[in-house]
């Protein structure tokens, strides 16, 4: 634990990171498609196929002629699979981007509120590693509160917004006087498969 440095007149008291509306309204749309695509194979695998190929057999020879080949067994059964694996993906995808941008990262003086954690105040915070800071915007931060129980969060400003993620960052760093380490610093160890 390290001393903390008294925080200045002009800084702000509080600051707000809301999740980031173009991370969670891409990922969002994304599962959407999904489940529309998964509809829209299922319809086709259960009746738009069959349905299709009982006209096509139904047809005069002349009419065939001027009709698509009628869909494969196996045809319809892709359908039918892409139809149920989609859905569910599409679920689980949704709820998850939901669920990864939920809340707002609040700095209210020396304490944090994250979604997921306890209130966590600067003289607990005992480590941050910004390996992946410069590139990807992302920083992990470790904690130790009093009660013993440890943790570690991550500051991601494109999940979150930006600006205020960058603003956390730096007072983190400022008041608790503890400087992440970049990637540079980061043993080769740590960086592989970054």
């Amino acid at each position: 634990m390290t001393e903390t440095e008294p925080i200045s007149s002009d800084t702000p008291l509080e600051i707000v990171a809301r999740r980031g509306t173009y991370y969670r309204n891409t990922r969002i749309l994304v599962g959407g498609m999904l489940l529309v695509m998964g509809c829209w194979f299922l319809y086709d695998g259960l009746a738009g196929y069959p349905s299709y190929n009982e006209r096509f057999e139904k047809s005069t020879p002349s009419q065939q002629f001027l009709m698509q080949k009628p869909h494969s067994d196996s045809d319809i059964q892709l359908q039918r699979g892409l139809g149920i694996a989609l859905l569910p993906l599409g679920l689980v995808l949704s709820i998850w981007f939901w669920y990864a941008s939920r809340g707002a990262y609040r700095l209210v003086g020396e304490t944090l509120s994250i979604p997921g954690h306890p209130p966590i105040a600067f003289s607990a915070i005992t480590e941050i590693d910004k390996s992946k800071w410069e590139r990807k915007g992302i920083a992990y931060v470790s904690y130790q509160l009093p009660d013993g129980n440890t943790g570690r969060f991550k500051l991601d400003d494109f999940v979150y917004d930006r600006k205020p993620i960058d603003a956390i960052l730096e007072r983190i760093e400022v008041v608790t006087r503890i400087q992440g380490a970049t990637e540079e610093e980061a043993s080769p160890e740590d960086s592989e498969g970054v």
